[in-house]
């Protein structure tokens, strides 16, 4: 989750005087974010009226999805101006039960707001009622992906559905599971091999290696496209995810500033430069991702790994591992910038490695 104060509602689809009292009440709670410094508030599509006027999800077909869809947007175009007037980012997710709980069409409904503002938040514990493949989700919601919720479940659908058999027959109860991290079935490998697909592209990018400070907007800030340096690379992965490192460096080390390096005399963050510092990000890994063995072995390493190295002379380096090999097969390949751009290269024991994390957001 964002690093910081969240602000977690639900953009709920009712009919006539309930859905205005509801806009009421968000146009109130983005009041409250306002006066909090709150820049993000999570929500869902909604569940459409409430259950004792009848409504279960089994009714969620034909007219009913229709008269949902048609009061959402409705709620939408009074709430949309408001967020932009006042810079608040709305991540949205389907969830089990609500009128559309499936990867499409949020995604589209999403795309279609056509607000920098207004995002997709794909929660893993939800994946097996998006769809099937989690990859190709991840893929296709990419360009509005800004928000990711981790954590494990259990594929419901297994054993040809059969997997939870409820009494008494036609009981409408549902199986719902948030779990610790590989306690259930969620692809986590996938996860990590996407990250490093992502990564990939950024090689395809003409990108100049230039360290200039640049100002830089907050969240989901970046430098000139064709610009940028080792750290770049990384933030920019990240981001092809939904993960904001710029955002969450911030906020970390708004929080714990004395646990980060004070190499460069400041009293305080500067989100324009933190996150794009070596020292800061390892320091972030450590504290939030894995912090993996140093060692000189392939087998330790894997695709979507952070490595850092010292160049020598107080310089350090930061890269992705690939999900490609060396020529001999023995080592990944690793996504980097160190002066010619981001390229993919057979450099991982190069130089010294100082750092290596795992971080899954």
């Amino acid at each position: 989750a964002i690093q910081g104060i969240q602000l977690e509602g639900t953009v709920r689809v009712l009919a006539g005087e309930e859905r205005k009292a509801a806009v009421r009440h968000w146009k109130r709670a983005i009041e409250i974010a306002v006066e909090m410094d709150v820049d993000t508030m999570n929500s869902e599509f909604g569940r459409g009226p409430h259950p004792d006027k009848g409504t279960c999800y089994c009714c969620h077909t034909g007219l009913m999805i229709e008269a949902c869809e048609d009061a959402w947007w409705r709620s939408m175009e009074e709430l949309v101006p408001i967020l932009e007037r006042e810079g608040i980012n709305l991540h949205i997710e389907p969830h089990p039960e609500d009128w559309v709980e499936t990867l499409q069409p949020s995604v589209d409904l999403i795309r279609t707001v056509n607000s920098k503002r207004v995002r997709f938040l794909y929660c893993t514990p939800h994946t097996f009622y998006f769809g099937d493949d989690l990859v190709a989700m991840l893929r296709e919601c990419a360009d509005v992906l800004a928000h990711v919720h981790i954590a494990d479940t259990f594929n419901h659908k297994a054993s040809s559905g059969l997997r939870y058999i409820i009494n008494p027959p036609g009981s409408t109860a549902r199986v719902h599971q948030h779990l610790n991290i590989g306690q259930g079935e969620v692809p986590w490998e996938d996860f990590y091999r996407t990250l490093a697909d992502s990564a990939f592209t950024l090689t395809l990018q003409h990108v100049q290696y230039d360290p200039s400070y640049f100002p830089l907007d907050y969240p989901n800030g970046d430098v000139p496209p064709g610009k940028g340096v080792c750290t770049d690379v990384v933030v920019r992965a990240y981001r092809k995810l939904g993960i904001d490192l710029q955002q969450r460096v911030h906020e970390d080390m708004k929080g714990h500033f004395s646990a980060y390096p004070a190499n460069w005399g400041l009293s305080g963050p500067d989100t324009n430069i933190d996150h794009r510092r070596v020292p800061n990000l390892m320091t972030f890994f450590g504290r939030h991702g894995e912090t993996l063995a140093l060692s000189r072995d392939p087998a330790d390493y894997r695709a979507g790994d952070i490595v850092c190295w010292d160049l020598g002379g107080g310089t350090t380096h930061i890269g992705i591992l690939a999900n490609s090999g060396s020529a001999d097969g023995t080592r990944p390949l690793v996504i980097h910038n160190i002066g010619a751009g981001q390229v993919l290269e057979d450099m991982l024991f190069r130089f010294t490695i100082i750092g290596h994390y795992r971080y899954r957001g």
